[in-house]
């Protein structure tokens, strides 16, 4: 185990943290939210991280249960997606730079346009869509490059 990590598992230990995970425990009736078990070990899952903010700092709705196996398979799943998303973005031609702009970009227009609460799901069917069709990503890739995401002030 890193450094790194060794801090981050101590943080997890904080009073805090078990506050948070409590209430996503009882929030999700304490039932895994992809195979609804409940007879199994339960962990809290992050669905995206921030590591400016400390876990527990994390707005409840960012966080979900889920059992061992599941939450295992989330995270080989989500390391799978981001080598997906690298190959077909690199093959595209997207930069670093680019991939990160998108990003900027997504979360400037969500935060503008706060009425507009699209579920997770929303966003994962699109980014599955997009990775079944590489020359769609060439299309955004045009569609982007003007409007290259203004900084937060």
């Amino acid at each position: 185990m890193t450094k790194k990590q060794s801090e981050y598992y101590e943080k997890l230990k904080d009073p805090r943290w078990q506050k948070k995970r409590f209430e996503v425990f009882e929030r999700d009736a304490w039932r895994c939210r992809f195979c609804g078990c409940t007879d199994e070990t339960l962990t809290v899952h992050h669905l995206y991280y921030n590591f400016d903010l400390e876990p527990w700092e994390y707005v409840t709705s960012s966080l979900i249960t889920l059992c061992v196996g599941c939450h295992e398979e989330e995270q080989q799943s989500y390391r799978n997606t981001i080598n997906t998303l690298k190959t077909v973005f690199g093959q595209t031609g997207f930069t670093s730079g680019d991939i990160l702009d998108v990003a900027a970009g997504l979360d400037s227009y969500f935060s503008e346009h706060s009425s507009i609460a699209l579920p997770p799901w929303d966003l994962s069917s699109l980014l599955y869509w997009l990775l079944n069709r590489p020359e769609e990503v060439l299309k955004i890739k045009k569609l982007i490059k003007p409007f290259k995401a203004k900084p937060k002030s």
